[in-house]
């Protein structure tokens, strides 16, 4: 059995003028992030990393086209993961300043001592 269901020619229009306005801005949204990914790159490794950049970012864009669903979130919690490692790294070089500071905090709350008389 075949369903089909057919619009009027002016809500056919109106479903064409939504799906545009949608596509301009995720595309608008993909060219933003990769600017920004881009001037990571620059910052981090200099102007030698954009085009391995957008390279990974193009190969990353197209392969989504035609992996599974399934394959797509695992690629997504693995780029997580790596996302998290920097993050990791840092906590740990600022945990002493973390826990300085709360300690500040924390006799700041105690005594009421204005917290800007604190020394470093």
């Amino acid at each position: 059995m075949k369903v089909t269901i057919s619009f009027a020619p002016e809500e056919r229009e109106q479903a064409w003028k939504v799906r545009e306005v949608l596509l301009q801005l995720l595309g608008r949204c993909r060219t933003h992030t990769s600017q920004i990914g881009e001037r990571c790159m620059i910052y981090l490794v200099g102007t030698k990393g954009v085009l391995p950049y957008r390279l990974v970012f193009i190969l990353l864009i197209a392969s989504g086209a035609f992996l599974k669903l399934e394959a797509i979130w695992i690629l997504a919690d693995i780029v997580n993961g790596l996302m998290a490692i920097p993050n990791l790294i840092a906590l740990l070089f600022l945990s002493g300043i973390c826990v300085r500071e709360t300690k500040k905090y924390m006799d700041h709350l105690k005594t009421g001592k204005p917290y800007e008389e604190y020394e470093d």
